[in-house]
């Protein structure tokens, strides 16, 4: 079986892994920091840093709700690929104006959209735009996987500082694993994830036509006396359904549900057990869930439906219920203004059922994405389709030393960012090792990769994306040679190294001077440093092959 055709993104950079960047939230020296991105301007003092260094964030280096991965323009310009950035013209951008785009961040100066193109002229070289969130490069996420990770494989992360790494794997379908020791950086991980997996951007908005025909049937509306002496709530139920109940589901309210007591088979409520009812259904015939943030977003939907023009319609089995034209007659915007709410938000409902009460026809208003598609998700659940969502990252709160017990189990691909040294102080967790001096970071900073590759598979990869930084008199520590050692004394052989070029930014600017005074060359790379434990001619038995145009045959092993 062959590994996915490497994307156009992949064709077109494979050679240097993309040009990307990797910025910390509080760098301890800004202009002229020992960042492996920076050059180092001034020996390292406390007046130095006084003169540099924004106070610190009890929450620093988290991720924030900007680091967003576009992944929504690519699939509509390919089913094949889910890729992790949006193509565009990328020849009129520069590195970091790529990496805002496919990050999904606005740039540091202007208003433009989310989703706009940043030109250079505005973007490059401009300082706040190299500071901000810590961003790891979707790209790089996505060709290491697709390289060095059986398709669909497990990944394990000991330094899951951030949400991409976990975010893109989901997105190509493999199953991530990562470990951090602060729990406000895994929530706000998880958080990332829902907004960017929860089938595509939330921020989104599609037009959707309102029928003004539909919106004025009559219905009595659901108020609680009419429900308990006259309808019973029969909305719930189905004469088509071999269960009795239709009443579905959406995946991403399963967990809740089932939380609650719900059983859900492809998608669909389960009845309680001899009878036809909601199991959520009181004595009195209510719903036992209203008001509550578990009732399912298909019930509260449920009068109305896209139809295959995309207008929203009441359905037609809405007329067959006992409500339509009985008891207060109320035009089906009135009736089910709680639909109407959860579909559009109160304030476009409001919009709308005021334009249909002064006589208006057909009308166009806004409705979320996510919205939309859970719309579209249900009413195929209804017809028998099984909705896949992507798998979620999984984030584990805990010290990455103990990793076998907090991720129990094999996997396919070791694939981390380490801390660089004490350069950012993330908390002031004893554990953490960004609070160590640099002996003790590297013995902690050992037995974690040892501990991770504990639970490496035979004949699998790993790799870690690193760089050197200074120290305090400005010399390099070699910590890119620490890391191969480390890995190397834990049984693995560093089998490929490979550049990635980060964003220049503002650092011809800043290196100007400092140059001069202190002979100290600026840094725009990291080291991917791939490593491999196994015999190497099990490789493409393991992985496949990867369909590379205009190359020579496969090379010997050796």
């Amino acid at each position: 079986m062959k590994n996915p055709k490497p994307s156009n993104l992949a064709q077109t950079h494979g050679q240097d892994l993309m040009r990307g960047e990797h910025r910390m939230k509080t760098n301890k020296l800004a202009p002229g920091g020992t960042g492996s991105g920076s050059a180092l301007a001034e020996p390292r003092t406390p007046a130095v840093e006084a003169k540099y260094h924004k106070p610190r964030m009890a929450n620093a280096g988290i991720q924030d709700t900007n680091e967003e991965l576009r992944i929504d323009g690519d699939r509509r310009q390919s089913k094949q690929e889910n890729l992790t950035w949006v193509k565009g013209a990328r020849e009129n951008l520069d590195d970091t104006s790529r990496k805002n785009l496919a990050a999904g961040r606005q740039p540091a100066m202007g208003n433009l959209p989310i989703n706009s193109v940043f030109a250079p002229s505005e973007d490059a070289g401009n300082e706040q735009s190299q500071t901000g969130t810590s961003i790891f490069d979707p790209v790089l996420c996505e060709l290491a996987y697709k390289w060095f990770c059986p398709p669909g494989g497990s990944i394990l992360d000991p330094f899951a500082g951030g949400s991409v790494r976990g975010i893109v794997a989901a997105i190509l379908g493999y199953q991530y694993t990562g470990i951090d020791l602060r729990p406000e950086q895994v929530a706000a991980n998880k958080q990332q994830a829902d907004r960017i997996l929860t089938r595509g951007p939330g921020d989104e908005v599609v037009p959707v036509k309102v029928s003004e025909a539909m919106a004025r049937l009559r219905f009595n509306g659901c108020d609680p006396e009419y429900i308990r002496t006259t309808c019973h709530a029969t909305c719930c139920e189905s004469s088509t359904s071999t269960t009795g109940t239709l009443i579905t589901i959406h995946p991403t309210e399963q967990p809740a549900i089932e939380s609650q007591g719900g059983q859900v088979i492809d998608g669909l409520l389960q009845p309680l057990p001899g009878c036809h009812k909601c199991p959520f259904k009181t004595t009195a015939d209510l719903c036992g869930l209203h008001d509550t943030p578990d009732k399912p977003f298909g019930c509260i939907a449920s009068p109305f439906t896209l139809n295959k023009n995309g207008t929203l319609i009441v359905r037609n089995r809405y007329k067959l219920l006992k409500c339509y034209d009985d008891g207060n007659k109320l035009p089906a915007y009135v009736a089910f203004r709680a639909s109407l709410d959860l579909l559009f938000g109160s304030t476009e409902a409001e919009r709308i059922c005021k334009h249909f009460a002064d006589g208006g026809g057909d009308i166009i208003a806004p409705m979320s994405r996510l919205t939309y598609q859970k719309l579209i998700d249900n009413d195929a659940i209804k017809h028998g389709s099984t909705i896949q969502e992507p798998p979620r990252p999984h984030w584990i709160v805990g010290d990455s030393r103990d990793s076998q017990a907090l991720a129990p189990g094999e996997y396919d691909f070791i694939f981390s960012c380490p801390p660089y040294g004490d350069l950012e102080v993330y908390s002031d967790d004893p554990r953490d090792l960004s609070t160590l001096d640099y002996e003790q970071f590297l013995a902690k900073y050992r037995e974690i990769i040892a501990q991770s590759l504990t639970s490496l598979k035979p004949n699998r990869f790993a790799c870690f994306v690193v760089g050197d930084f200074r120290d305090s008199h400005g010399y390099y520590r070699n910590f890119v040679s620490e890391t191969i050692r480390a890995f190397q004394d834990a049984g693995m052989t560093l089998y490929n190294e490979a550049i990635l070029v980060t964003a220049v930014g503002s650092l011809p600017i800043r290196i100007g001077r400092q140059f001069g005074s202190y002979r100290k060359l600026g840094k725009t790379h990291q080291n991917v440093l791939v490593f491999y434990r196994g015999n190497v001619k099990a490789i493409p038995q393991e992985f496949g092959t990867i369909e590379v145009p205009d190359l020579l045959p496969p090379a010997s092993p050796e």
